[in-house]
């Protein structure tokens, strides 16, 4: 745990201002009291245990590491988002890749250009949205703020770093518990099923034959299953689907839907996404599939993932919009796999 020296500089007014200074700027709570622990160096609360507790049941994620980087605090919102325990994190440096920081660009981040890090080297606040990787191996999208502390010297002598989850990644949680309650999710990847992602395509072609709102979708598949599968055995096939799945959901929007079309394949549908855009957003999950990483026996797994796609037009019925999506990802792997073809015709 993290231990936050006793401290008697500042007195409980002085901790009363601070707490209404961030609250006036409308900030939310869990500002509020990051702030306090950043302009307090720490090192000046008469109970510090009460702040550690606030910091620790927060749900919002927190951690603070100390000069070296070395991680000394991890509460239980930075559990639940990661799915790393404290016990696991604690001690282990910052700028270590088990959090494998991406950026909106789909860059892996690595040393200064972790926030965290720069936040220490510049002596100042860093915010960011990005995307860390789950213990399952997931991206999790973020936002965060990361800012230096100080002693009563000015001195810079470790920082803290609070994050959560955008509201749309919420709202999907939210929707894929209600489908699940009304049997409309694939348990074993926690994607649509087949029937309900027909019903979404059908209704989509209705809706485009009347108003001409495009749409589109993507066929998707794990390269290289039946080699894995033929090597490790069946179990790592369901990992690669889950982390796959995961790791798609997460990098659409709330309004899309993520479906499970065969026993290897899923569908993207990409709501309000013409044929002109359809192949921007694919080679955007692309890379959020090739950051993704599983674990197997313990051991980390990466892959990749090939990708068909196509855009709704005149005539089309759910059987021949799917088929021409299918074609593209034949197409796709037969090419070495690891790329996206978009089907126009």
């Amino acid at each position: 745990m993290c231990s936050i020296p006793d401290a008697n500089a500042l007195n409980r007014l002085q901790t009363k201002e601070i707490l209404k200074r961030a609250l006036e700027t409308n900030l939310p709570a869990t500002w509020a009291v990051y702030l306090c622990l950043r302009d307090c160096a720490m090192t000046s609360f008469q109970d510090p245990e009460i702040y550690k507790d606030v910091l620790r049941t927060l749900s919002t994620g927190v951690y603070l590491v100390d000069r070296e980087g070395r991680i000394v605090f991890w509460n239980q919102g930075a559990e639940e988002i990661t799915g790393y325990l404290s016990q696991e994190v604690l001690g282990r440096q910052c700028g270590d890749s088990f959090l494998g920081h991406v950026d909106r660009e789909n860059r892996v981040l690595s040393g200064a250009e972790v926030p965290l890090v720069a936040a220490m080297r510049d002596g100042q606040t860093v915010e960011a949205r990005l995307s860390i990787r789950h213990k399952i191996g997931h991206p999790v999208l973020l936002r965060l703020r990361a800012s230096p502390i100080r002693d009563v010297n000015g001195t810079v002598v470790g920082a803290a770093e609070c994050f959560d989850e955008p509201a749309a990644s919420l709202q999907h949680d939210n929707r894929e518990s209600k489908l699940a309650m009304l049997g409309c999710i694939d348990g074993p990847t926690g994607a649509a099923n087949r029937d309900y992602t027909e019903t979404q395509i059908e209704e989509h072609l209705r809706t485009f034959a009347l108003h001409r709102v495009p749409f589109s979708i993507l066929a998707v598949e794990v390269d290289n299953l039946d080699a894995l599968r033929a090597r490790d055995g069946n179990g790592v096939v369901h990992t690669l689907l889950r982390v796959t799945a995961e790791a798609l959901a997460s990098s659409l929007r709330p309004t899309d839907l993520l479906g499970r079309w065969t026993e290897t394949q899923f569908l993207a549908l990409v709501t309000e996404c013409s044929s002109f855009e359809i192949h921007r957003v694919a080679e955007r999950l692309q890379k959020m599939v090739s950051c993704a990483e599983a674990r197997w026996w313990g051991d980390p797994l990466q892959f990749t993932a090939s990708f068909g796609g196509t855009s709704a037009k005149d005539g089309d019925c759910a059987e021949d919009l799917v088929k021409r999506a299918q074609t593209a990802l034949q197409e796709s792997v037969s090419q070495g796999g690891n790329r996206v073809l978009i089907h126009h015709d």
